[in-house]
């Protein structure tokens, strides 16, 4: 399980991977010395994602029989002259903590 007072779990750049059998947040750590990484990120000015090959470290992984998942919760967004609506996934974990997961950005990864 992940530890929230972790300093470094805001800043790891990473994705949810959701099936049937488990939630999972893999975090992608970069492999290039600092100094190589900081001259790249100059150079593209894009510090998001990492600009080399990564390895995937699981750092939250939940089963689905410790996961309720309730789909197509619409949440709403107050903007300055309309109120925007986006549709979500719950993932609510057994101690009543969870996340929400934008239906749009679940996107199917067929098998090979």
């Amino acid at each position: 399980m992940v530890n929230p007072e972790d300093p470094e779990l805001e800043s790891s750049p990473g994705m949810w991977v959701v099936t049937d059998l488990r939630l999972r947040y893999l975090e992608f750590i970069p492999h290039l010395p600092e100094r190589i990484r900081a001259e790249a990120v100059a150079r593209t000015g894009y510090d998001h994602l990492p600009s080399e090959p990564v390895q995937p470290a699981t750092r939250l992984e939940v089963s689905s029989s410790e996961l309720q998942h309730t789909a197509g919760i619409t949440r709403q967004f107050g903007r300055r002259f309309k109120t925007r609506e986006a549709a979500y996934d719950r993932f609510t974990f057994a101690d009543g903590s969870g996340i929400d997961l934008r239906v749009d950005a679940l996107e199917p990864i067929n098998a090979l």
